[in-house]
């Protein structure tokens, strides 16, 4: 379970909807939720449906975002998409772990309906507002469904009552909060939208922020910004390399607790990351 980039789709756009696999993003969230207007709500649920039965999505997780589970629709959209072909479901403007729970249990009696595996539906929440930053370690605690958390920045700017900016400032306590609970529960965590479609720089440091603090991937609202997600959540060629060096090295001696490469030490803790970037990334087969 890993995702670089997850790509947001507006629900109501058919040709969209239609090319959203093709991009690179490791994920698409087919969504229900911002982009779609109140009275389109049903007619783009029942298109996401449709697609999602009759598409090949093959290669690419989907998602699909729901209303919020306060509003009229969630029940709506839950059972729509239940049964097709999504990995999950990403559920906005989460706060409490309440919340988790009612969503665990709305899952548990559809699957249960559609005579579906139990526990085969696993689902995303966003955190947006300064309570569920609060309450992320108990979100992150209520339900072995739920796999990541994900930070919705301009909705979380706007609770606090501040300024959204390129240098992020104001979200850095949110955004390691996040990443940090996230870490500490198994989950994963993805970072917020950069909205600047036409600033690729910037969004590269954007990147490099949430990185840094132990975010796992990032969300993106246009295809040109997956290349340059995907590339700053990975490793370089010389990283991947190095890893499967010192890997080969590791079994070669041994695999000693301490052993010495190109003049630094390497001890267990520094094993597993070089064990990690190559798991996920190596090109070459170790044996």
């Amino acid at each position: 379970m890993f995702w670089r980039s997850i790509m947001y789709v507006p629900g109501n756009t058919p040709s969209m909807i239609q090319s959203s696999m093709i991009y690179g993003a490791d994920a698409i969230v087919l969504d229900l939720e911002d982009s779609v207007e109140e009275s389109e709500k049903d007619s783009a649920r029942n298109l996401v449906s449709c697609a999602l039965k009759m598409l090949d999505f093959s290669g690419t997780d989907v998602f699909v975002r729901t209303n919020s589970v306060d509003s009229k629709h969630f029940q709506r959209d839950l059972r729509a998409v239940a049964g097709t072909c999504i990995y999950g479901i990403r559920v906005p403007k989460v706060q409490k772990a309440q919340e988790i729970v009612y969503i665990d249990q709305s899952i548990t009696e559809i699957e249960n309906e559609l005579s579906l595996p139990g526990g085969i539906i696993k689902f995303m929440v966003s955190i947006e507002s300064a309570l569920g930053v609060i309450n992320i370690k108990e979100i992150c605690q209520a339900s072995t469904r739920l796999i990541g958390v994900a930070f919705g920045a301009e909705d979380f700017t706007y609770d606090m009552g501040v300024k959204r900016t390129k240098e992020g400032n104001e979200l850095a306590f949110a955004r390691s909060t996040l990443a940090l609970t996230a870490r500490a529960y198994g989950k994963i965590a993805i970072d917020c939208v950069f909205s600047d479609t036409k600033d690729p720089e910037g969004l590269r440091k954007d990147c490099e922020i949430a990185r840094s603090f132990g975010m796992t991937g990032k969300s993106v609202i246009h295809p040109g910004q997956i290349e340059v997600v995907n590339k700053s959540f990975s490793p370089s060629d010389q990283e991947i390399g190095q890893a499967r060096r010192v890997i080969e090295l590791y079994k070669k001696l041994g695999c000693p607790g301490v052993f010495s490469f190109e003049g630094n030490m390497v001890d267990l803790p520094v094993l597993k990351k070089y064990q990690r970037i190559y798991g996920l990334y190596g090109r070459d087969k170790v044996e």
